[in-house]
């Protein structure tokens, strides 16, 4: 369906695009920007040296009514329709949930367009005057618009994602958008400014050359603000925001056009499977982006820290990472009875019973796989990182992290008000009676209190010394199992409360009902 003939896209524009309200739109923009024009142009000695300030600010409060006004516009959109209780109106419409959600990300800001165009004149006039090349104008105006809508998308999501009552959404798109107003980055960084901030500032000085350079390690780094380093080679910076943007785009309209149509309570942002893929399309950013440089400021480190460094880096990302996709994996209650039912013939299973944790293993394995092959491909520091020791400090956070969503996973399961909050207090609790114990026993020595506080505490192989490996082993190399208890012990928890909500099967129902009529 064309936009022009979206229903939903109809509805915002005769909502909001009222005659009395554009002209005065158009009144107020006309005269505010001819004002600003004379004041700037009697500021300036010259004729032509106001006319590039002034478009740069033309174009800056495009930015600010295109992102902000329409992001708040897209926050509110779904935000309104759960608070006015219209929102099963959307749920039971015969627009399909790719049209339903392209009529709402591009209908519920048309005003905001609507003033960005009332700013065109003046952005144009400036750039005539100033003498801009039309290009860099376009490509800037283009950037702007395409960081506004992935933009808009995210603020729509959050509005689909927002409980009914939650009135802080708008006051956290506007701490959400601030960032990304920032200038570009420093000539070291590998991917400069990400914002739509960065349409402005191509316009008054941008630049369709590349430099790149190296350090003194040999490490490339980006020698230019319009130069970005992807894998280690330098692309300009327009095309690789563009992609950037597009890939970000489809990842937000999947979740919209997967859930907008959906109960409330039964939002899912997306399958375990593409979960893994978002995981993966992350990870690979930072493969692309942060590799060269691999976040290294200290100069004349060895290249054995070097490489720990950076393995530490990934380590503690991803298991960030894995730890979110678990937690939004977790079954609720009427998830895991719906399971139960499903299966009532078999039985819940000691599958269902370790639930998240194959998906969880399974993204890991992925993720693996993707960072060997980006170092063993090309990496300026592959090579002495010991594998085998990286490999089992990575196994052992990865068994702590399942064995914290089992927890979860079970605590779920109980009945009590608020099961997961009640599981993330006792377990903050129990981290921090694990760290004060940790605290205490590290000045001791002994291997026995290290592998005492290794099995509640497991984060600490984060600080694994790979030079005191051969000292430090069997401490390890028991507190692994030790872990894998934990998970069996929570897996087994889980599986109990599995199979209490297993229906009765007919070979165990009571004599009484068995002698019933079969009329009955």
């Amino acid at each position: 369906m064309p936009l022009w003939e979206n229903p939903e896209f109809i509805r915002n524009c005769r909502a909001q695009l009222r005659l009395r309200r554009m002209l005065t739109g158009f009144m107020v923009v006309g005269v505010l920007s001819a004002v600003v024009a004379y004041s700037m142009h009697q500021s300036y000695e010259t004729a032509d040296a106001w006319a590039k300030p002034f478009m740069i600010l033309a174009l800056s409060f495009q930015l600010g009514v295109l992102g902000l006004a329409g992001g708040m516009a897209c926050a509110l959109s779904i935000y309104r329709e759960k608070e006015n209780n219209t929102f099963d109106f959307q749920r039971v419409t015969r627009l399909t949930p790719l049209e339903l959600t392209v009529g709402k990300l591009f209908g519920a800001p048309v005003y905001s367009y609507f003033l960005a165009a009332c700013l065109m004149p003046a952005a144009l006039a400036g750039a005539v005057v100033a003498r801009v090349g039309a290009g860099y104008f376009l490509t800037g105006l283009f950037i702007m618009v395409l960081g506004s809508i992935v933009f808009h998308a995210l603020a729509l999501l959050m509005s689909l994602l927002s409980p009914r009552g939650g009135s802080g959404v708008p006051t956290a798109l506007v701490l959400l958008f601030l960032p990304l107003l920032a200038v570009p980055a420093m000539n070291q960084s590998a991917l400069k400014t990400a914002g739509p901030w960065a349409g402005v500032v191509f316009a008054s000085d941008g630049s369709w050359q590349t430099h790149s350079t190296t350090d003194w390690g040999g490490l490339p780094y980006a020698a230019s603000d319009w130069t970005d380093l992807v894998f280690g080679r330098p692309m300009h910076h327009i095309p690789v925001l563009i992609l950037l943007y597009l890939t970000l785009l489809a990842w937000l309209l999947l979740a919209l056009v997967r859930n907008i149509k959906r109960d409330p309570e039964n939002l899912d942002l997306y399958s375990p499977e593409q979960s893994i893929g978002f995981l993966c399309y992350l990870n690979l950013l930072v493969l692309a982006f942060y590799t060269p440089r691999e976040w290294l400021a200290q100069q004349g480190a060895p290249v054995a820290a070097q490489r720990t460094t950076v393995f530490l880096l990934f380590l503690g990302l991803n298991v960030a990472l894995l730890y979110f996709l678990g937690m939004t994996l977790l079954r609720s209650r009427e998830q895991s009875r719906r399971r139960v039912y499903e299966l009532a013939v078999s039985g819940p299973g000691w599958r269902q019973a370790v639930w998240p944790a194959g998906y969880v293993v399974v993204a890991a394995a992925c993720v693996t796989l993707l960072i060997c092959t980006r170092y063993t491909l090309a990496s300026p520091l592959r090579g002495a990182l010991d594998v085998g020791i990286a490999g089992f400090q990575a196994a052992f956070l990865l068994v702590a992290v399942l064995r914290d969503l089992l927890y979860f996973q079970w605590m779920k399961l109980r009945r009590s008000r608020y099961p997961l909050v009640m599981a993330v207090v006792f377990l903050g609790v129990f981290y921090t009676c694990s760290a004060i114990l940790l605290g205490t026993l590290g000045g001791v020595g002994a291997k026995k209190s290290e592998f005492l506080a290794l099995l509640p505490f497991p984060w600490a192989a984060f600080g694994l010394d790979h030079s005191q490996w051969p000292a430090d082993r069997p401490v390890w190399l028991l507190a692994l199992p030790a872990q894998l208890g934990l998970c069996a012990l929570f897996a087994w928890l889980h599986y109990r409360k599995l199979v209490e909500m297993a229906p009765a099967r007919s070979a165990e129902r009571s004599p009484a009902a068995a002698a019933a009529p079969s009329g009955m």
